[in-house]
C-alpha cells in the first residue's frame, strides 16, 4: 500500500492440503480398523467359551444316549457347533493378526481351483470373468481366508445384481513406494500382490461407503 493508501498489490501464501487430508482419511480407516479387531476379538472368545461348554454336553449326550435317532440329532449339532468354533479361531486370528495359517503361493492357482465353487455360489444369471497377471509374484497368505473372502465378495456382488450381470476377478502385481505409503500409512513399501474384485450391480452410495467398516 503506498503513502497515500492507495492499494499497490498484495501478499499470499496457499498451501495444498490435498495429500494431508488422504492420510487423515486413511488414519480414521486405520482406527476403525482396529477398533473393530478389538470388538470382534471380545466377542469371538465370549462366543468360543459358550461353544466349549454346548460341545461338552453335546459330548455327553453323545456317550449317555442310545437311541439312534437321538445320535442322529447330536451328531448334526456337534457339526454345527465344530463350524462353530472354526469361524471363531478366523475371528480370533483377525484379531491377533495371526499368521500361523499362511503359506507361500501363487494366487491364480487358487482362484483357478475355485471356478466351480464360485459359478455355485452365484448361479447361472451372473457371468464370472477372470483376468489373471501372466507372471504374478508368490506371495504369503492364509489359503482359507483368501477362499472366504473372495467367496464373499462374490456373493455380495450377486446380491448386487438382481437382474444378473457379470463379476470381475482380477489380480495384478503391485509396488508400493513412498509415495503410495504416505497415502495408505498401514502398508510398508515394498511388493505386493492385488486381489480385486468388482461387479456391474448397483454399488454403494458414499454414506454407505463411509460406514463399511463400521461393525453395527
Amino acid at each position: 500500500m503506498s503513502v497515500n493508501g492507495e492499494m499497490r498489490g498484495f501478499f499470499g501464501l496457499l498451501t495444498d492440503i490435498t495429500e494431508l487430508r488422504s492420510v487423515e482419511m486413511a488414519l480414521r480407516q486405520a482406527q476403525k480398523m482396529e477398533a473393530v479387531g478389538q470388538l470382534t476379538g471380545g466377542i469371538a472368545h465370549d462366543f468360543n467359551n459358550i461353544l466349549a461348554i454346548l460341545m461338552g454336553n453335546l459330548e455327553l449326550a453323545k456317550h449317555t444316549s442310545r437311541e439312534p435317532e437321538s445320535q442322529e440329532y447330536i451328531a448334526a449339532a456337534l457339526q454345527g457347533v465344530e463350524r462353530g468354533v472354526a469361524i471363531t479361531q478366523k475371528l480370533l486370528g483377525f484379531a491377533r493378526s495371526n499368521t500361523e495359517g499362511e503359506q507361500i503361493i501363487n494366487v491364480n492357482d487358487i482362484i483357478d481351483n475355485m471356478g466351480d465353487m464360485i459359478s455355485q455360489s452365484v448361479g447361472a444369471r451372473v457371468s464370472i470373468n477372470v483376468s489373471l497377471e501372466a507372471d504374478l509374484w508368490s506371495t504369503r497368505i492364509d489359503v482359507g481366508d483368501l477362499e472366504d473372502s473372495i467367496i464373499n465378495l462374490c456373493i455380495n456382488a450377486r446380491d448386487a445384481m438382481p437382474d444378473g450381470g457379470a463379476i470381475i476377478i482380477k489380480t495384478e502385481n503391485k509396488s508400493v513406494d513412498e509415495a503410495a505409503q504416505r497415502i495408505h500409512p498401514s502398508l510398508t513399501q515394498g511388493e505386493y500382490v492385488l486381489v480385486s474384485v468388482s461387479d456391474t450391480g448397483v454399488g454403494m452410495d458414499d454414506k454407505t461407503k463411509e460406514q463399511l467398516f463400521e461393525p453395527f
